[in-house]
């Protein structure tokens, strides 16, 4: 699972955390469970991702409330950027 910069100062600098789990949902809970300061800033109070992150499996942005329960695999590859608005005026 890649971080964005912002976020890696709750994991001890690490860039990316590799994680065994079933699914995204699962993935997240092991990365919380390494690092707890994690939960407050990538999840919101029900648990979805929060809206200001973008999560990606493997190249494929998913929608945040579907994040959680995405199957995932060995070699699979987890991305949370975070989202940019805007666009012209």
């Amino acid at each position: 699972m890649r971080l964005p910069e912002a976020f890696r100062r709750y994991t001890g600098g690490e860039v990316a955390l590799e994680v065994a789990a079933a699914t995204v949902g699962d993935a997240l809970e092991e990365a919380f469970r390494r690092h707890p300061d994690l939960r407050l800033r990538l999840v919101d109070d029900v648990g979805l991702v929060r809206s200001h992150l973008a999560v990606f499996h493997n190249e494929e942005q998913l929608r945040r409330e579907e994040a959680a329960g995405v199957p995932l695999v060995a070699g699979d590859t987890l991305t949370l950027l975070v989202a940019v608005g805007g666009g012209r005026g």
